[in-house]
């Protein structure tokens, strides 16, 4: 039987290693994604993994709904909108992680690519790993008209952007960090618990 969530697989089995699992959400047919299974208690369903920095964006929320040929590596999957408001969300880059949560406008953006029309609150930031810095997941962008792409930042300028965690946007390089620091090159990913 395949499991819903990558929280569901650790829950029947609490020795699955981190690794590529087969899920299906409700009302989804089954597809694989990768499942950090050590990180905060584990549990972890990405839903983006890429590199973080404007260089290396290959996809919007905004215009598609999957595009996934690597699901650790390169991979943008819309989150399944039978997801709750309540639903815990986290972010990594290279070693540093932190969790946060959401409110329904940036729900709706990561489940249906409806943008918000900007700047978006998270709330409840907290560091998981690697000397995350929760204020650095304070704000979420969500996309304005062609200005498309995800940032997580403490800031909503672009004159702090070294308080960045990292983003998937393009249209410029003020936001190329990784957890406060210049970066182009680190593993970035999503996941919901």
């Amino acid at each position: 039987m395949t499991l819903a969530s990558c929280d569901e697989i650790l829950t029947a089995d609490p020795g699955a290693p981190s690794g590529l699992y087969m899920i299906a959400p409700p009302a989804a047919v089954q597809y694989e994604v990768y499942c950090e299974m050590t990180l905060a208690g584990g549990g972890w369903t990405a839903f983006f993994s890429g590199i973080t920095g404007s260089p290396n964006v290959f996809a919007h929320f905004e215009d598609t709904a999957v595009t996934c040929p690597d699901p650790m590596n390169e991979c943008l999957r819309r989150i399944p909108q039978s997801l709750p408001a309540s639903t815990l969300f986290a972010a990594s880059c290279g070693p540093s992680a932190a969790s946060f949560n959401i409110d329904t406008v940036t729900l709706s953006y990561l489940s249906q690519g409806v943008q918000g029309g900007g700047w978006r609150q998270t709330s409840n930031g907290t560091a998981l790993a690697g000397g995350a810095d929760p204020a650095y997941v304070a704000n979420f962008w969500t996309g304005n008209g062609t200005n498309e792409g995800w940032i997580l930042s403490s800031t909503q300028t672009d004159s702090d952007t070294p308080a960045t965690f990292g983003n998937s946007y393009g249209l410029n390089t003020y936001w190329d960090y990784c957890n406060g620091v210049p970066n182009t090159s680190s593993p970035m990913r999503l996941y919901y618990r």
